[in-house]
This record gives C-alpha cells, structure tokens and sequence, in this order.
C-alpha cells in the first residue's frame, strides 16, 4: 500500500481524498486537471490530530494509506492528496511547500499458473530451456523410496517412476537437457559401498535407456542437447568420467577433484580449477579458484575464492576481479548463458550485486535485516536476474537494477530454494525443498 503524512495549516472541517493520475491511462481534461478516480483505490485509512489556532484554523497531522486495486496497470504513477472543506477546494499538497504529485510504482507480481503438493518433500526440480518441461524428485522418507516425475507446463504428469523398479534405495538427483531430450536421475543402489551410487538415462518419454554404477548422484552436468554427460566420484581417487548418450564411457580422470560443470554447447569441461575440451585434454588450470559457472559457448568462465570473484576467457586469460571489503564475505555468482552478466548474493552482508563479464559491478541492492539468501538465477541473455530473501520472496531486477517483479511466498522457515527459469524469462519453477511446486508464467514482466 502506499502511505503519506501532511503537515500544513488548513481551516478546520475539511476532507482528504486521494486521486491517482496511471501515466495517462485515465487521461485530463482539457484544463489539464487530472479526474478524479476514486475506483482506483481502496478506502483511505486517516489518523488525524489538529489543534484549534486562533485563527480558526487548524494544524492537521494526518497519516494515510491507500491501497492500489486491480483497475491500476502496472508501471509508474503518481498521487496526490486532495484537501478539501465545505467552501470548496482548499488545495493538493503533500507538503507545506508544495503541490506536487507524488510519484509510486506497483511492482508487477508473475501470474502463478499452477502449483502441486506432494506426499515427500521435493528434493530437486530442473527445466528445460524453454520451460515446457520440468523434472521432479522427492525425498525419501521412512520408506527409503522416492518418486521422479515429469509435468508439462500446464502442469500434467508425463511420467512418473518410483525407486523400486529400479532396484535402488532412492533417487538422489535430477535435470533435464536444455532442449528436453533426456533426463538424468542419480540413484542410490543397496549394496554398495557407502556413499557410492549410480545413474540413470531416460529419454523425454520416460524410458530407461541405460545405467551406470558407481558415479556420485547429485554430481553430474548435462550439456545442452543431453548429448554428453558429465559425472563425478569424490570418494578415493577423485574420479571425473565423461559419457556419451548411448551410455559409452569416453574418458575418465582421476585425482581430480569433483564438482563438473559442462559447457551448454558440449565443448568444454570445467572442473574445480581446470579446464577440458570434450576430448579430454587440459587447457589450462588456476590456482585460487573455484569453478562457478561457463558460458555455453565456453567463451567465459567465472569463479571465486574467499571473497573474490574473477572471470577468465576461453585461453585463461584473465578479464576481470572484484574483491569484498572483508575476507570473510563470500559472493555466489550464477553467470547468464550468453556470458554477459552475472548475479551474485553475499548473503552475510545481505547484498546483491550485478556485473558485467568484466568484474565491473553495474549495480548493488541492500537487504538490510532482509536475510538475504544465496540463491540466484538470471536469464540467457542476462537482462533479468532474480534474488531470494526472508521467508521465501523473491525481487526480479531487469539489467538496470529496477525491481520489475516480486513474488511472495510467504513460507514460514524459509528453506533452501530451487528455482530453475527457463532461458527467455518467461517461466520459473520454484520449490523450497518442502512439498510444494509453484510455477509461474513472468512473461509480462519481461518485455
């Protein structure tokens, strides 16, 4: 809602209205006076004082708040308090100065499509790039068993497995590729020493078409068209194998440690520090650097240590480093596709920070007392970026560092959040981890 106070002497008996003037949507007269909309708010809540003056006249404080309904776009507006008594209009003003009109934005909220609930709470969800699909996994419960599922974006189940036809325990991970051609789901198999598991393949439809033992299950990296697949082992000697999509082993390394990202086109394999081409081959490695995030072409690489954030290019080539006031802060930067732009949280300092693939930062946003969390995304192009902060809202900045759009959840213990968004903007799936799936259309805050 949008709130006000005036302080000014005014003669006693008077009345307070609101209009509002939506950018020209409403339109003047052709004196140039904005018409009075009272359909455009909701009643006006007043909390007055005044003190008689010897000159009939009083000192008003009055506070207000009126809400904006639904007959309001959104975008920017402005507001004005009229002041009015029985001898007719007194003035506007907001200020003893002034009669100003008093600018306000309603900040656009996405269109919540669907949601779904589960028996299990959601482990991870993953989409495909132009958010058609989304691929589910629950948590095991007592039971020790799970299920996968794959929605449409209408929100109807295309598939489900649960754990037992497979033999295994539960599943322990999911993502889809890029294009919706294939699913990978970790695994955990009985039997097997502990902390090893597997894999599975499927393809769009849901069949199995392979498995492989012995890979970590939240660990894997699809490239874009699920033509190749990345897997890591941290148990022992640090295994890095790469698969094809017949499920043929194409190479494998060790004493490397985990954590793989391929790259979207396929080409390029970053591990840790270091960075492969698809054959297998070391182009370079880093010391004092954690592998973030690359391009799909593979053009941009960023990382961070301690608290600083760098970019490289393709041949290693440093391009660019921002470094935090403190040592203790920690950034967590998610790069956008195209390797333009990064979003990055530093949620001990409750900050977001936005830069260009050159470390420059463009913009930052404060979340006092906001408990600003670590999870960010961005769209392909880099032009809109999301944050999450307390119990589970989201802001939508465009590159500008313009809030465009909020989503609230209004969750009680604010859980780890998810929430994949397909490559154009136009669809986001979000989960916290507990048993709920929301999926939202935010088209119309990308423009």
């Amino acid at each position: 809602y949008i709130t006000g106070k005036i302080q000014d002497y005014i003669p006693a008996s008077c009345s307070i209205t609101v209009e509002i003037d939506s950018e020209g949507n409403y339109g003047s007269d052709k004196d140039g006076q904005i018409k009075e909309r009272q359909d455009l708010i909701q009643p006006i809540d007043m909390n007055t004082e005044s003190q008689e003056l010897p000159q009939k006249a009083a000192k008003l404080n009055a506070s207000f708040n009126f809400h904006p309904t639904n007959l309001l776009t959104q975008g920017s507006h402005t507001f004005r308090v009229t002041i009015k008594n029985p001898a007719g209009l007194i003035g506007t003003s907001t200020t003893k100065e002034g009669f100003d009109w008093i600018p306000f934005e309603i900040i656009p909220k996405p269109t919540l499509l669907w949601q779904k609930e589960f028996e299990q709470n959601v482990g991870n969800i993953s989409m495909t790039g132009d958010g058609k699909y989304i691929v589910v996994d629950t948590m095991p419960d007592e039971s020790e068993t799970n299920k996968i599922y794959m929605f449409d974006k209408e929100g109807n189940i295309v598939w489900q497995h649960s754990s037992t036809e497979y033999g295994s325990t539960s599943f322990c991970f999911i993502s889809i590729s890029k294009n919706g051609s294939y699913i990978a789901a970790g695994m955990s198999i009985p039997g097997e020493f502990e902390g090893m598991s597997g894999l599975l393949y499927f393809d769009k439809n849901g069949k199995l078409l392979w498995k492989v033992s012995g890979v970590l299950p939240d660990d894997f990296s699809l490239s874009d068209d699920g033509e190749y697949i990345l897997m890591a082992d941290p148990i022992g000697s640090w295994y890095v194998w790469l698969y094809n999509k017949n499920g043929e082993k194409l190479w494998e390394k060790t004493g490397i440690m985990g954590a793989p990202i391929i790259s979207g086109d396929g080409n390029y394999i970053l591990i840790y520090n270091q960075l492969f081409n698809k054959e297998g081959s070391l182009l370079w490695g880093k010391d004092g650097f954690i592998r973030s995030g690359i391009s799909k072409n593979g053009n941009i690489i960023v990382g961070w240590r301690h608290s600083t954030l760098r970019t490289f290019d393709l041949s290693g080539n440093l391009l660019g480093e921002y470094s935090c006031k403190s040592k203790n802060e920690v950034l967590y930067p998610v790069l956008s596709e195209n390797g333009e732009y990064i979003i990055a949280t530093n949620n001990l300092m409750d900050k977001a920070y936005f830069f260009n693939n050159n470390c420059s930062l463009l913009w930052e946003k404060e979340y006092s007392s906001h408990d600003l969390k670590e999870f960010g995304a961005i769209t392909n192009d880099g032009k809109y970026c999301a944050v999450v902060y307390g119990s589970l809202s989201i802001d939508i900045f465009n590159e500008k560092g313009e809030i465009v759009g909020q989503i609230n959840l209004e969750s009680e213990n604010g859980g780890e959040v998810i929430m994949p968004w397909s490559s154009d903007g136009r669809y986001m799936a979000i989960t916290e981890r507990k048993k709920k799936l929301y999926f939202y259309d935010t088209s119309s805050i990308i423009k």
